[in-house]
């Protein structure tokens, strides 16, 4: 008998019949976060296509293109060009053998180095720019050679 009501208040004490509450400790967890920095830029257009033109000829003028923020961060843009293929220059000024490419929105005429765009654009923030094309004057080349060129948008943090 002893032993049954023994068992019985060991039972009563596992079950919370003693009128005894428990009591949970608490350990908070702290947790860091660092978010990665992105830097990116996206336009929403990536060909002009100039066709044929001649030379000392009309200059071309592109769509009007937009460049977007799409990193996480407040962001500068950059504008550059490039020298064409075949031989072809890109230059300040027309000439032989040198076409000239102009920004035509904030008056950037375009170089081989990164030439300010827009400044501070926020996150989702965009920027339109409209490109022209002057061709050369004259050229060494020769009829029929393309001289192909990049424009290229470039993205840095603010």
């Amino acid at each position: 008998m002893k032993k049954a009501l023994c068992m019985l208040a060991v039972a009563a004490c596992l079950m919370g019949l003693t009128g005894q509450a428990w009591t949970a400790l608490s350990d908070p967890i702290t947790v860091t976060v660092s978010l990665g920095v992105i830097v990116s830029v996206d336009v929403d257009t990536n060909t002009w296509d100039i066709g044929a033109i001649t030379l000392g000829g009309a200059p071309a003028t592109s769509v009007t293109f937009l460049a977007t923020n799409d990193g996480n961060v407040t962001e500068n843009f950059a504008i550059k060009g490039s020298d064409g293929a075949g031989g072809w220059l890109l230059g300040n000024l027309v000439g032989t053998d040198t076409f000239k490419v102009t920004e035509t929105m904030n008056t950037i005429v375009l170089t081989t180095g990164d030439q300010p765009l827009a400044t501070n654009v926020p996150r989702d923030g965009n920027v339109q720019f409209q490109l022209q094309y002057d061709p050369p004057t004259d050229d060494t080349q020769g009829g029929g050679v393309n001289h192909d060129f990049t424009v290229t948008i470039t993205a840095s943090q603010s």
